[in-house]
């Protein structure tokens, strides 16, 4: 079958002309006609013997007449087709039935091309004779264009399919049009199962109702949708999936299309929930260990002043029985047994302090006291221990403003720490307490022992609740101390010494001056 010539393409664009004489001198009618159609006609009798074809038919074959007539026009289709092409064509000759097919010729300069051909039968007004005319119509480039598009259609199929996870794509209106092997194969659906059921349907139950809501006002909108779905599997099991939908714009910013991804996230999900539940025991657990440390350690801390307070009061007792009665010593009895009673509420209110983040009553203290005080009070600890202690301040009044309970309380705490690291030492002990003010007008009191040092991986980790370096201890002291200490606004830290032992740091704000009017 010759190729079509287009309306721009003149005849000397074609094959060279093929002038051939009509077989019978006295031409048909019809010759004249088809000759002046711009186009490859042939003409064919009522049993699809070609009779005729005109200049341009033969001038794209490249073929004289004779090769085309009866059935020679088929040999120039694309061997492949030839069989097909001939049954085809016997088909609607014997029904009269009219031809449309695609098929490949070829062409004068031996290359093929895709031509749609159309025949219908026609009949003489004067006669039955029964007349077929083919048109040869050249659609080789829409047909590459086809086939370069379902190509390119394949090789994306193919590619979604590798995606490691399920993806579709959706019409403007939501309507489901792709859907990669990842959604067929968890599913168990196939793209027009879905378009039928709706994909609503395989999401759970529980959120079918929040995932058309969110859908419509993506649709709506045109905007980013994301949601958290359980996602039925084949098998009827439920899985966590992440789903995120974006639209796809053409160059006027309308919407073309919808790509959504399907990311399953259910062992993520699960792994959540159980850390959740581990979580919750653990806390619970964290509690019960928190309470009970707690609990000892106030005890350990209220324990040691009233023992002392039923030491002195035995003594008080002793005192007043004798003949005749000792009343001095009682009257030492009874301060030692005040001074502890302090004690007790001092760490009563730490603790209160510690939990509830009360604000602490501050008033203007002097520094120097508050210290000689407080050794004063573990004074019979330190001389049972022989730990003398040597004191290094200014002449000038040292004021700072605190709590002077709470803040005794903790330079005892810091103290008794010092004495308790030098025991077992092979040096003599040795404490020393300086107290300076600092460049900014800050009160700075440095607690320098020559003990056995501080662990040196992480120094800060003794202000830590629970944590102790001692072998009975409790570890709740020091984290009660720098609290309180933060709660007056200043500031609690250790450190190692360049040589032995190590140094507490004691940072307290000072009161404000007074003006005096002149």
């Amino acid at each position: 079958m010759p190729l079509p010539m287009n309306e721009s393409e003149s005849q000397s664009d074609l094959a060279p002309r093929i002038d051939t004489p009509p077989v019978n001198e006295t031409r048909p009618d019809y010759c004249r006609i088809v000759d002046s159609v711009p186009g490859c006609i042939l003409v064919a009798d009522a049993e699809g013997q070609i009779v005729y074809a005109n200049k341009i038919a033969l001038a794209a074959s490249g073929r004289p007449l004779a090769d085309l007539l009866g059935t020679g026009w088929l040999k120039g289709l694309d061997s492949s087709l030839i069989n097909e092409a001939e049954k085809t064509w016997q088909q609607c000759v014997q029904r009269r039935k009219p031809l449309n097919a695609i098929w490949r010729f070829r062409r004068h300069d031996g290359t093929y091309k895709w031509e749609h051909l159309r025949a219908e039968p026609t009949t003489d007004n004067d006669s039955a004779a029964v007349t077929w005319y083919i048109l040869g119509v050249d659609v080789d480039e829409q047909c590459k264009a086809q086939e370069a598009l379902k190509a390119s259609e394949r090789q994306m199929q193919r590619t979604m399919d590798t995606v490691p996870s399920m993806l579709w794509s959706m019409a403007p209106d939501g309507c489901v049009t792709f859907i990669n092997r990842k959604v067929r194969d968890y599913t168990g659906m196939s793209l027009d199962q879905i378009q039928e059921r709706g994909q609503l349907e395989m999401i759970h139950p529980e959120e079918r109702e929040i995932a058309a809501k969110k859908c419509q006002e993506a649709l709506t909108n045109g905007s980013h949708c994301e949601a958290e779905h359980r996602i039925r599997r084949a098998d009827g099991l439920y899985r966590w999936h992440l789903v995120r939908a974006e639209p796809m714009r053409n160059e006027n910013g309308h919407i073309v299309q919808w790509l959504a991804v399907f990311i399953d996230i259910d062992d993520q999900k699960r792994a959540e929930e159980r850390f959740r539940e581990l979580r919750t025991n653990v806390s619970d657990t964290s509690r019960t260990s928190m309470g009970a440390e707690i609990s000892a350690s106030i005890a350990h801390e209220i324990n040691q002043p009233l023992t002392s307070v039923l030491v002195n009061a035995q003594a008080c007792t002793r005192w007043l029985t004798v003949v005749p009665p000792k009343v001095e010593e009682a009257v030492e009895s009874v301060r030692r047994i005040v001074r502890d009673a302090h004690a007790v509420d001092a760490v009563v209110r730490n603790v209160r302090l510690l939990f509830k983040r009360e604000p602490a009553a501050k008033t203007p203290c002097n520094m120097v006291d508050l210290v000689q005080e407080a050794v004063s009070l573990i004074n019979e600890d330190i001389k049972r221990r022989f730990t003398p202690i040597e004191y290094d301040f200014e002449k000038p009044v040292l004021m700072v403003l605190a709590d002077r309970h709470q803040i005794q309380q903790i330079i005892i705490n810091l103290v008794r720490n010092a004495i308790e690291a030098m025991q077992g030492s092979a040096r003599s002990p040795l404490l020393r307490i300086r107290i300076q003010r600092t460049a900014d007008g800050q009160m700075l009191a440095e607690f320098i022992d020559n003990g056995c040092g501080l662990p040196g991986h992480n120094v800060d980790n003794i202000f830590a609740a629970f944590v102790t370096t001692k072998k009975n201890g409790i570890g709740i002291g020091l984290s009660i101390s720098r609290s309180i200490v933060e709660a007056h606004g200043g500031q609690l830290w250790a450190e190692n010494n360049p040589d032995v032992g190590a140094k507490l740091s004691l940072l307290l704000g000072t009161p404000e001056p007074t003006k005096t009017s002149d």
